[in-house]
């Protein structure tokens, strides 16, 4: 594939992670469930909240589905990540934040809460120690 310096090669793995991700058969679990972690961790990047062990993070899953999936859509899933990674590894890095105080951010539990208060339809009670 051939894309212009316009392009956005991170949205262009996210898009192929979201195909993958819809189309794979469910039966192996390093498919069906690395596949979901891929996609979310690039997801997490693409928005900002990428940390700087989270490029580790998915080529070792990548490699991790590539060698325990049962069919070849499993085996060659990772490979978006896994080649952008390698080829524009730059592009990834510009969107990572990095530790402060070499302490990582904080859990943002009202974030993390907001879909299942939503669906709830009330909200959570958070104690502050």
């Amino acid at each position: 594939m051939i894309f212009g310096p316009k392009r956005n090669v991170l949205k262009v793995a996210a898009r192929f992670l979201d195909f993958f991700v819809e189309e794979g058969c469910g039966y192996c679990t390093p498919c069906r469930v690395g596949m979901q972690l891929m996609q979310r961790k690039l997801e997490e990047i693409l928005a900002g909240r990428g940390e700087t062990g989270d490029l580790e993070y998915l080529e070792s899953l990548g490699a991790t589905i590539k060698t325990a999936s049962r069919c070849g859509l499993g085996q060659t899933a990772p490979n978006p990540v896994l080649s952008t990674l390698k080829n524009f590894r730059p592009e990834y890095e510009a969107l990572l934040q990095d530790p402060v105080d070499g302490q990582r951010r904080a859990f943002d539990a009202k974030a993390a809460l907001a879909e299942a208060e939503a669906i709830a339809g009330r909200e959570s009670t958070i104690l502050q120690e």
